[in-house]
């Protein structure tokens, strides 16, 4: 169990480089930039890997395994989202459950649901000042 876990986030001082140990509060930047990157080789591994072998059997795997890492990390994610915005708010709109969910997928991928949306806040505010 405990192999697994350091898989996918580093949990002893052995696994980073010295730098990290003395950097003091810069510390955090560095764990959430290993925990991204590692997140992402755990997907490879688990899924994209065995879905570009040639193998049926293993890019049947490959596509569980993915279809699975997508529904809990996002799912997972979505609901701390939803959570937040409750204690904040007040209120729970599960209409926009899904909204967050895809959100969250798109920043797994390092990218951001705003360019498919066409929502993007900055555009939206510059239009606002030149209109």
């Amino acid at each position: 169990m405990f192999s697994k876990l350091l898989d996918i986030q580093p949990i002893e001082n052995s696994e980073v480089p010295q730098a990290y140990l003395e950097a003091g509060n810069g510390r955090l930047l560095y764990t959430l930039k290993t925990f991204a990157l590692r997140r992402l080789d755990f997907i490879r591994k688990e899924s994209l890997s065995k879905i570009a072998r040639g193998n049926i059997k293993e890019k049947t795997v490959g596509v569980k395994n993915l279809a699975k890492i997508v529904v809990l990390l996002g799912g997972s994610e979505a609901a701390i989202d939803q959570l937040k915005e409750l204690v904040k708010t007040g209120e729970f709109k599960d209409e926009e459950f899904i909204d967050t969910m895809v959100g969250n997928l798109a920043q797994m991928l390092f990218t951001s649901d705003y360019k498919q949306s066409g929502n993007d806040p900055i555009k939206s505010h510059l239009k606002g000042c030149y209109q």
